[in-house]
This record gives C-alpha cells, sequence and structure tokens, in this order.
C-alpha cells in the first residue's frame, strides 16, 4: 500500500509542476474545447469478510490504487459546459486459504483463493459555471456514469472466472 500511495504522490506532483510551469497553455474561459487529465489514489470499500463464505482460514485484502480520469469538455457559453470522461477506479486483490471443512457455503475449494478486481467508467455530465473571480470559478454539475467491473477469481474449484458487472448511476 505505501509504494501506491508513493506512485500516486509523484504524479500528482509532476501533474501540479507541469500545470504551473505552463499557466497560460489552455483556458476553458472562452467558448470552445477543452481536455484535462486527472490522478490520485483510490480506496475501495471492500474487506476480508466480503471474500470470505464461511471457509476463508486466512487472508489479505489490497484496497488501494492509483486512479485516473481523462476528459474531454466544450464550453457552450460563459455559464454552461459539457464533459465526458474515462476514469479508472483502481484496481484491488484478495489472497486466502480456505478449508471447507470450517465450514461456510462451500463457494470456494480447499487451498489458495486469488481474486482480482478492476473497475472503469464512461461520464458525461453538464456543468453551470459561474466566474467571478480572474483566477477562478465556482460550478455545479450534473450527470451519469456508466462503470464496469471485472472479478477475476482462481481456485482449485472455479479455475480461472471472469465475472463482469455494468451498471449506471
Amino acid at each position: 500500500m505505501t509504494d501506491t500511495k508513493n506512485k500516486a504522490f509523484a504524479i500528482v506532483v509532476a501533474f501540479l509542476v507541469i500545470a504551473w510551469l505552463t499557466p497560460g497553455f489552455s483556458s476553458a474561459d472562452e467558448p470552445g474545447w477543452y481536455g484535462g487529465v486527472s490522478v490520485g489514489l483510490s480506496k475501495i470499500d471492500i474487506s476480508f469478510e466480503d471474500w470470505d463464505d464461511g471457509s476463508m482460514t486466512s487472508g489479505s485484502v489490497d484496497d488501494s490504487d492509483v486512479a485516473g480520469k481523462v476528459l474531454v469538455g466544450y464550453r457552450l457559453s460563459d455559464y454552461l459546459s459539457l464533459e465526458a470522461a474515462w476514469s479508472d477506479f483502481g484496481d484491488t486483490t484478495f489472497e486466502g486459504v480456505s478449508d471447507p471443512s470450517q465450514g461456510g457455503d462451500g463457494f470456494w475449494a480447499t487451498g489458495n483463493v486469488n481474486a482480482h478486481t478492476k473497475a472503469a467508467g464512461l461520464s458525461s455530465k453538464a456543468l453551470v459555471i459561474w466566474s467571478f473571480v480572474d483566477w477562478g470559478a465556482v460550478f455545479a454539475s450534473g450527470g451519469l456514469l456508466f462503470w464496469d467491473t471485472h472479478t477475476y477469481y482462481d481456485s482449485s474449484r472455479l479455475g480461472i472466472l471472469d465475472v463482469t458487472e455494468m451498471a449506471l448511476a
């Protein structure tokens, strides 16, 4: 987890330095196209208990990763913009040991259990903007997010299994 935080910190610092050195490169104050990139640290709300069917004797979850977003927008007027973005919400991994004789519903076979989850999505939104100073603005936004989650399981009972979930928020 510390390695992930160090990577995220280095990426954020690099983007801040680039943004600071190029203040006049692009401005979304005038009508027209604009784009952006964001990078940060994601933490997904998942725990050992979410994976345990009652047969797990031990296990660990890595619930944080580097996340990012790429967006493109069009400023229609001084007060309205439309944006579309692709976001990577990060990955989680689970490693554990199952012993069905300990109880549970028997989903996991005896032995090592590994799982990897990856989530990403597309979004679109409208922004209402109020620019009251030269260096910033206040905005409100609303829109749709379509995300896709892939979960890969690897255990002696299941083999390698890819489960895909799609949702609309």
